[in-house]
């Protein structure tokens, strides 16, 4: 009964090890850029998010600050200048979106580790998945489906006045193959 245990797992780690070369394969050949693009974007939409937010936080709470100093010329140009960092700062964010855009972006990041990690473990979709072509298809057409969502959201958000720099869709179109990868995936 011991040996049916190794024979097993030898198994499953051959299996494992298979998956594993396929999956670098296909991410590498045919995603490399939409990988780094993910990550790169999202790092730098929320910056750009979180730097706007604490701009109107701290625009807003000197115009409550400076309304207490006795009303002279430049308090009132003071709070005239800090009333449209506000406003300049809330507009940006809003036509750009970019809090609504990072996330979008960090989320088809993390999903397509987490895709990466349920097939080359056999999990999820791919436990009752016998033919590795089959579950490497499926892998594939996971991954796709994924960047295919993110497009959609981008293509949609960007009618509305959304997104200034593409998703998914940007990073296939200006980058045929380059460099990048999502932290985490090989």
């Amino acid at each position: 009964m011991g040996n049916e245990g190794t024979s097993t797992e030898a198994a499953v780690d051959e299996r494992t090890a298979g998956r594993i070369a396929r999956a670098k394969r296909y991410l590498d050949e045919h995603l490399q850029d939409q990988r780094g693009w993910y990550s790169k974007k999202a790092s730098r939409f929320k910056r750009w998010a979180q730097w706007l937010a604490v701009t109107v936080l701290a625009a807003g709470g000197l115009t409550t600050v400076v309304q207490v100093i006795p009303a002279e010329l430049w308090v009132k140009l003071v709070t005239a200048a800090l009333g449209l960092i506000v406003v300049l700062a809330k507009g940006v964010e809003r036509i750009w979106n970019f809090e609504e855009t990072w996330l979008g972006y960090r989320k088809a990041s993390e999903r397509m580790k987490r895709e990466y990690r349920l097939y080359i473990n056999g999990a999820g979709a791919y436990r009752e998945i016998e033919d590795e072509d089959q579950a490497y298809l499926r892998f594939v057409e996971a991954i796709e489906q994924i960047i295919a969502e993110e497009q959609q959201i981008y293509w949609q958000s960007r009618a509305g006045g959304g997104r200034p720099e593409g998703g998914a869709a940007e990073a296939g179109a200006d980058q045929a193959g380059g460099s990048g990868t999502v932290s985490g995936l090989p």
